[in-house]
């Protein structure tokens, strides 16, 4: 028996499968099955290449599978859960027990830092690696604050991330941006995946007015809303200095935060210092988040550094024209001055103006909004970009 906890496994067709697609059956390598961008990401891939594969398999290294779990075994994903520990012996030994019994001849490594142990994965199961980062930048993971645990973490992920790079099968990114802080854009085994995404739907006004009146806001009132972990990357204190900026010109602006993590008693606080707690709203972790788009007239993004900007993409493809910041990965989906506006990550002042812009003038607000929609509609087309992962995958399997 083995001693991963296998959560649940069960066929992934209902219907018969495609000739070739029992040539692939996947193992996917994640932290866990968060609210994140890429755990969403994820679980889409799972349901919607579900009947073009034999075997979808998750395998979470984290110290729990994450609340996005059972969506993923109702897709039909077989979830293995192993903690990976300092030593990482027991991971490997056990993760080759979960290759062999599950049978699968493709391993999917999104572990990035650690993503190194994917690969030795791979080279111990002699099956192909495809190492997918979706990030410009690899904190460490860790918060512990001794002297040196950071430092000895940042050196561990440099020579994790350079060995996967160099001994993956294929190596994706899902920008440019991503890709270039690798510094490997131009070998041919480096490919650029972006995330897709679905065209929503026009909200009508009487859907709009009751989802805002659900939350206690009121029709008039000016909304901006910012989707992200309460990590040191999103920039919260950003959001805060802009929403201080927008309330003192709009009195009746109020600020929508949808996420968790491990800052949000420091920025809750932050609030309370600002005397703003009557015009910010936190909203916790939401699997609607999509969905809460249609209240807000803005979408703030002020982050540090995004390999893509999934949140922006979506907020874009809704319709919302998006403030944020001018980085790398986030200016791939977002055209300055098309389907909003970018601005250096500290520049507060200047994202402000944006969003009052935005807020006072409809006729800017609906242009961008429409421009976005255009925007994602041919850019990035989610079907698209589930058929080119899917031949992925198919490359991947043929030639071993």
């Amino acid at each position: 028996m083995m001693n991963a906890r296998i959560i649940r496994q069960q066929p992934l067709c209902s219907a018969p499968l495609r000739e070739d697609a029992s040539r692939v059956r996947v193992l996917h390598l994640i932290t866990h099955l968060a609210y994140g961008g890429i755990e969403r990401w994820l679980l889409d891939v799972i349901k919607r290449l579900r009947n073009s594969m034999s075997g979808i398999g998750v395998l979470c290294k984290g110290a729990d599978t994450g609340p996005l779990t059972q969506s993923a075994v109702e897709f039909g994903a077989a979830i293995h859960h192993i903690p990976l520990l300092p030593d990482h012996l027991s991971f490997l030994i056990r993760a080759i027990r979960v290759v062999r019994h599950g049978g699968y001849n493709l391993i999917h490594n999104h572990l990035e830092a650690y993503s190194g142990v994917g690969v030795l994965l791979g080279q111990l199961t002699n099956i192909p690696v495809i190492s997918s980062y979706h990030n410009t930048s690899f904190a460490p993971q860790t918060w512990i604050a001794l002297p040196g645990i950071r430092e000895l973490r940042s050196a561990y992920s440099h020579l994790s991330i350079r060995y996967a790079l160099a001994n993956s099968d294929r190596v994706t990114g899902c920008s440019q941006a991503v890709l270039q802080s690798l510094r490997i854009q131009s070998r041919p085994s480096a490919r650029v995946i972006y995330y897709g995404v679905d065209i929503s739907r026009a909200v009508p006004p009487h859907e709009r007015s009751a989802l805002r009146h659900s939350l206690g806001l009121a029709d008039s009132a000016p909304t901006i809303i910012h989707v992200g972990r309460f990590l040191p990357q999103k920039n919260h204190v950003a959001v805060l200095r802009v929403f201080q900026q927008v309330h003192l010109a709009r009195p009746d602006a109020q600020l929508v935060l949808v996420g968790s993590g491990p800052l949000l008693p420091r920025i809750v606080d932050t609030v309370k210092s600002l005397s703003l707690s009557g015009s910010v709203r936190f909203l916790g972790l939401r699997s609607d988040a999509q969905q809460l788009l249609a209240i807000a007239d803005v979408f703030l993004f002020p982050s540090l550094f995004e390999g893509f900007g999934l949140a922006a993409l979506e907020a874009t493809a809704a319709g919302l024209p998006v403030v944020g910041s001018r980085i790398p990965g986030l200016a791939e989906v977002i055209d300055d001055g098309k389907n909003g506006f970018l601005h250096d990550p500290g520049d507060t002042d200047g994202m402000a103006q944006s969003v009052l812009r935005v807020l006072a003038d409809p006729a800017v607000r609906h242009g961008l909004g429409e421009q976005g929609r255009l925007i994602a509609a041919s850019k990035f087309d989610k079907s698209a970009a589930h058929r080119q992962l899917l031949g992925l995958y198919h490359e991947c399997c043929s030639y071993r």
